[in-house]
């Protein structure tokens, strides 16, 4: 009996855990760089707003900012304009993506602490691959 109660809570737990989450728009204080909501340090993703229309999206794991999702809020909105991810020190830095109005990807690369490195691909509006760059680890184009 114990078994099957202990089961069951489980299979709940995972159900829940692996539920999608609604984003509402962001109730958090930053205090030297931690976020809270009501007074606890803050896990999760909350969205900030520009006259109604979307901005920013926000993932906080233990109060530190660790991924960012701009949207363009001229025009109709919710087009996203880039999705970078946040170290310890804030700085974009790992896999990062910035797209055309349209919707079509412009640019994606790695940066690290705000540098690009390695290799890059620049589109075209109609998504068609126009370059490749590459750069070394001080985020200088290597020729």
């Amino acid at each position: 009996m114990k078994k099957n109660i202990l089961f069951a809570l489980i299979i709940t737990t995972i159900i829940i855990g692996c539920s999608e989450k609604e984003i509402l728009p962001c109730n958090i204080n930053m205090d030297k760089g931690i976020a809270y909501n009501n007074g606890k340090i803050f896990n999760g993703s909350c969205n900030y707003y520009v006259e109604d229309v979307l901005w920013k999206t926000l993932t906080y794991k233990r109060g530190k900012l660790s991924k960012e999702i701009a949207y363009y809020i001229d025009g109709d909105g919710g087009e996203i304009e880039y999705i970078g991810y946040r170290n310890k020190d804030g700085l974009i830095d790992g896999d990062f993506e910035r797209y055309f109005k349209n919707g079509q990807l412009e640019l994606k690369g790695k940066l690290e602490n705000g540098y690009r490195v390695g290799d890059w691909e620049i589109y075209n509006e109609q998504g068609d691959l126009i370059e490749e760059v590459s750069y070394d680890s001080k985020g200088n184009p290597v020729k």
